[in-house]
């Protein structure tokens, strides 16, 4: 998979999967993207790994 490819399934999981409202920031490793953003106002991080499984920091 493509690393964009990959960036923008995270994204696109953690918006209509969780709280967070908008994305400010992603981070990418071997093992996970990180996506910041925000959600009520407040700063939320979640991390999207290989596996499927969507972690909030």
């Amino acid at each position: 998979m493509a690393k964009n490819d990959k960036v923008s399934k995270a994204q696109d999981r953690v918006l209509s999967e969780t709280c967070m409202e908008y994305v400010t920031d992603v981070y990418t490793a071997p093992d996970f993207v990180q996506v910041d953003g925000k959600a009520g106002g407040d700063s939320v991080c979640y991390r999207v790994y290989n596996d499927g499984t969507i972690v909030e920091r």
